[in-house]
């Protein structure tokens, strides 16, 4: 495709134009969205096989898309974007329109956008679009300027005038303007007539705010009725108890056929009514608020009980001796620590970690068979100590010769 802008700045606004903002069909535009094609940069750079492969398009279609950007380029070509100061100097038409302005023509906020636009020779549909044109968007930052420094609008506010466009955008379109009118001070001259208008929303708002919103409220106070007694319905009392019974609000909403908002609403409602009744009948000022929170501390009471007498506390279970046992099977103690199927340490006679270290001290680190010391023990048999149930310290020769008698003894008599 070949370039008709001349500038390189144009060409690159003219890339960063808005898809949206071509009247390309409905089933195409669809089709670009869907590839994440949004500005016509995303389509030049593509061939026309790629885009019909990724678009499946026809040949007749891609003709058609190649054709609405010569022409949308063409256009921005032949109207020169000129600069602020040109633009405001050539707006004869609309200076004329300007000074027949006054506040009694301003119906709104909407018409002096409408205004400020027909002034720059623009409709207030072309200034709100998403069109990213240069001058289209020169005079849309100037309107920005306006409403925000002479007009007293907020940023938001003239984001919703101008298309729906996020505040961020209106600070950077009102900064960048500022720059520019701080650097040429001709221009605040040439913008004489549309700061007059503009100004004009602004006494407008002030005299709203500080005169008419005054004298409504205060005829509106002075038209208030005072709280009435009022019977409670059925239906609202037996919401209420529901909800002070600790039922939630889904509960209720599903056994009356409405919402939990609804049910919320009656509830409050209901609450207030009878601030306002119990006022009136016994001649005291009762706080609804007060009456509400009094209410709610009343039903979480109640639901606390509900959990208490649905959920008891578990019946602690008693501390055992060990995992499955309460005392040793043998000798009954629960001093001596347990070592397998229910029996102590003592009962097993394998002492263990310091009750061992413990026993063999006692004995004076010798045998009580044959006398001999720990060390010379080991050295000799190869193996420290064995205590017995009794707690006698032998050696290992004195061990098994105690041991195998006793087993013989057995042996023998069991014969």
């Amino acid at each position: 495709m070949t370039p008709i802008l001349d500038s390189e700045q144009e060409r690159v606004n003219f890339l960063k134009t808005r898809v949206e903002s071509v009247s390309f069909p409905r089933r195409i535009l669809d089709a670009m969205l869907k590839e994440n094609i949004r500005t016509i940069a995303g389509i030049v750079k593509r061939s026309q096989a790629e885009l019909k492969s990724l678009l499946k398009l026809s040949d007749r279609e891609v003709e058609e898309v190649e054709k609405k950007i010569e022409e949308l380029e063409r256009s921005d070509a032949n109207s020169s974007a000129p600069t602020l100061g040109t633009t405001l100097a050539e707006s004869d038409q609309g200076k004329k329109a300007s000074d027949a302005l006054s506040l009694s023509d301003l119906g709104g906020a909407d018409d002096i956008v409408a205004t400020l636009s027909e002034y720059f020779g623009y409709k207030k549909e072309t200034i709100t679009s998403p069109g990213r044109t240069k001058r289209v968007v020169e005079v849309r930052d100037l309107i920005a300027y306006l409403l925000r420094e002479y007009g007293a609008m907020s940023y938001p506010a003239i984001g919703r005038l101008l298309g729906g466009r996020d505040h961020t955008t209106i600070i950077y379109s009102y900064n960048k303007t500022k720059d520019k009118v701080a650097k040429n001070p001709e221009l605040a001259h040439k913008l004489e007539n549309l700061i007059g208008t503009v100004e004009s929303i602004k006494q407008r708002k002030l005299r709203v705010e500080q005169d008419l919103i005054p004298e409504i409220l205060a005829h509106t106070a002075g038209m208030s009725s005072q709280p009435s007694y009022k019977e409670i319905p059925e239906r609202s009392r037996k919401i209420l108890e529901l909800w002070r019974e600790g039922l939630t609000l889904q509960n209720i909403a599903g056994d009356f056929g409405v919402t939990r908002e609804r049910i919320r609403q009656i509830i409050v409602a209901t609450i207030k009514q009878m601030a306002v009744n119990e006022s009136v009948s016994k001649g005291i000022v009762m706080d609804s608020n007060l009456l509400a929170q009094e209410e709610a501390k009343k039903r979480h009471s109640v639901r606390e009980a509900k959990k208490i007498s649905e959920h008891p506390e578990p019946v602690k279970k008693k501390k055992r001796w060990s995992r499955y046992y309460a005392a040793c099977r043998s000798c009954g103690t629960t001093t001596i620590p347990h070592v397998r199927k229910g029996l102590c340490e003592r009962c097993i006679g394998s002492f263990r970690s310091g009750r061992r270290e413990h026993i063999i001290t006692e004995h004076k680190n010798k045998c009580d068979s044959c006398g001999i010391g720990r060390y010379e023990a080991i050295s000799a048999y190869g193996r420290d100590f064995y205590i017995t149930k009794t707690q006698d310290v032998l050696c290992r020769k004195c061990f098994l010769s105690r041991t195998g008698t006793k087993l013989g003894n057995r042996i023998r008599s069991k014969r």
